[in-house]
Formats: C-alpha cells, sequence, structure tokens
C-alpha cells in the first residue's frame, strides 16, 4: 500500500471511531434546546371594549379574544396592518377566537361592526 492508500484507510478508520464515540455518548452530550411554551395572551370582549385594548407580545405568540358579552362580537385587524386577521364570522357569547403572530410589527385592529371600539397588538422580536 502507498502513503496515499494508507491515508484514506487511517481516515475512514477514524471516520468510524469518531461516529461510534459519538453514539455511545450522544444522551450526554447532545445539545437539546427547546422552546419555551408560551402561554397565549388573552384580550376580553365587553361592554368597555377590548380589554386590555393595547398589548405586547413576542414573534410567535397567540392573542386570544374571548367574547364575555351576550352579543357576537368581530374583531379585525386595520388595513394597514402587516397581515390580516379576521375570524370570518362573528364569535358568539362565550367562544373565544385565536390568532398567532409569526412576525414583529403592529396591528390596529377595530370591533368590525363598531369601528370606534378598538385595539392595538404589538409584536416584537425581542
Amino acid at each position: 500500500m502507498n502513503k496515499s492508500q494508507y491515508t484514506t484507510v487511517f481516515l475512514l478508520v477514524f471516520a468510524v471511531v469518531l461516529t461510534a464515540v459519538f453514539a455511545l455518548f450522544q444522551n450526554r452530550f447532545s445539545l437539546r434546546i427547546t422552546q419555551p411554551t408560551m402561554k397565549p395572551v388573552t384580550i376580553e370582549m365587553n361592554a368597555q371594549g377590548f380589554v386590555p385594548s393595547v398589548v405586547t407580545v413576542g414573534v410567535n405568540s397567540t392573542v386570544c379574544w374571548v367574547n364575555a358579552e351576550n352579543v357576537d362580537r368581530h374583531p379585525v385587524s386595520d388595513a394597514l396592518s402587516p397581515s390580516p386577521f379576521d375570524p370570518g364570522k362573528s364569535i358568539s357569547a362565550g367562544e373565544t377566537w385565536c390568532f398567532p403572530f409569526s412576525t414583529s410589527g403592529l396591528w390596529m385592529y377595530h370591533e368590525k361592526d363598531k369601528p370606534d371600539i378598538r385595539g392595538s397588538v404589538t409584536v416584537s422580536a425581542k
């Protein structure tokens, strides 16, 4: 065998041994990264409007609107929001509708049938 063949055999044996060592100690030395579980932020829709009317959340957070009134409610984002949200139907008394915010930005929103009832969600990258 020439020098090149010895080098190839050495590298192959080294790779097999290294793979075996990693496989043997995988559970001890593996790096586990887990996302913290984020509890959804709740906004109550009641006679006073949206409570709280201003919230700040992180990227990949979920905001849930809960109808605490005896009338249907329908929160929708304003036209200039980064990405629109609309439940597609009114939320009945006692029902909840949630929206996941996957990008940072400012979402202004309002009650579809009463545009003077307003709120905002700020989504921060930090």
